[in-house]
């Protein structure tokens, strides 16, 4: 009796494998705002607003940090306009134009529960308002990328405009899921230019 009730639901076993395999697959690489574009946080980014792709680099990091007895850090990556724009203010406050760049801390996925509730601190203990408010973090593969300043250098000043994240979402948007094993496989896929061959 048993052995004929699991043939006969076989063919559900299978379809529940896929399924989750189909899931995990999906879940390796997850954009910027994957459930939150309408949040908080969001609200002032206009997500299809992307720069000039050809204008920003990334520098990888790959030196590893301990931050607690049990946290380590893989790395870090750096997000960059390689063209700085006049906003308005710089060049009369810091004596040159501005340049829009983002840094995140690279964890190994084990320790998301450590960099969500971070993320958490970080937005709740900022004095800046969005798109300003940092905070952020994005899964590809077995990492998780947390960017750990209270206040980013994203925004124009003379038009509000959110520089970075447009960019960054996008550049997600074009990995391969199943390219994702180690930081050079991911960064390899990236559609900006490598800062460390500079």
């Amino acid at each position: 009796m048993f052995i004929y009730d699991f043939y006969q639901m076989k063919p559900l076993f299978v379809l529940f494998g896929l399924l989750v395999f189909a899931t995990s697959l999906y879940a390796q690489v997850q954009p910027l705002v994957k459930n939150d574009k309408s949040s908080y946080f969001y609200a002032e980014t206009n997500f299809k607003d992307i720069d000039t792709l050809a204008l920003w680099n990334y520098k990888l990091d790959d030196t590893k940090s301990k931050l607690t007895d049990s946290i380590l850090s893989e790395g870090s990556i750096l997000f960059w306009r390689t063209r700085p724009l006049n906003d308005g203010i710089s060049q009369k406050l810091y004596g040159h134009s501005w340049s829009p760049s983002i840094k995140y801390k690279i964890f190994n996925l084990s320790d998301s529960v450590y960099c969500i509730k971070l993320s958490k601190l970080i937005r709740y203990m900022s004095s800046c308002v969005p798109p300003d408010v940092g905070g952020d973090y994005f899964i590809i593969g077995k990492y998780i990328f947390l960017n750990d300043n209270v206040c980013l250098n994203c925004r124009k000043y003379d038009t509000g405009i959110d520089y970075c994240r447009p960019v960054i979402n996008f550049v997600i948007s074009k990995i391969d899921k199943n390219r994702v094993e180690t930081l050079d496989e991911i960064t390899g896929q990236f559609v900006i230019g490598n800062g460390n061959k500079q």
